[in-house]
């Protein structure tokens, strides 16, 4: 659940970025390759994040949610591959 909001909370980032900031005069148009890559690096923070937590075998206690090293270790795979594919993703729209 918490890795939900986190993941909500930096796509709303990302489209703010993308159709507000983005579009204003003075800065460059973000494209999705921007997007992409910053999802991807934010993705990589997680994983990494997750990666530190099995390593030092810490767990993390929340009212609604215990994470256990184990969780971790899964956690730090799976987002490592979400983080692989939004990285191969963003490379596709290079030229």
């Amino acid at each position: 659940m918490v890795d939900l909001l986190i993941a909500l909370g930096i796509i709303a980032v990302a489209a703010l970025w993308f159709f507000w900031i983005g579009k204003t005069k003075k800065l460059k148009p973000v494209t999705k390759e921007h997007v992409l890559l910053f999802l991807a690096g934010a993705e990589a923070f997680h994983s990494l994040t997750h990666a530190f937590l099995w390593v030092s075998n810490q767990t993390i206690l929340v009212p609604w949610l215990v994470v256990s090293p184990t969780w971790s270790l899964g956690s730090f795979i799976v987002n490592g591959l979400i983080a692989i594919g939004l990285l191969y993703w963003a490379l596709r729209y290079k030229k």
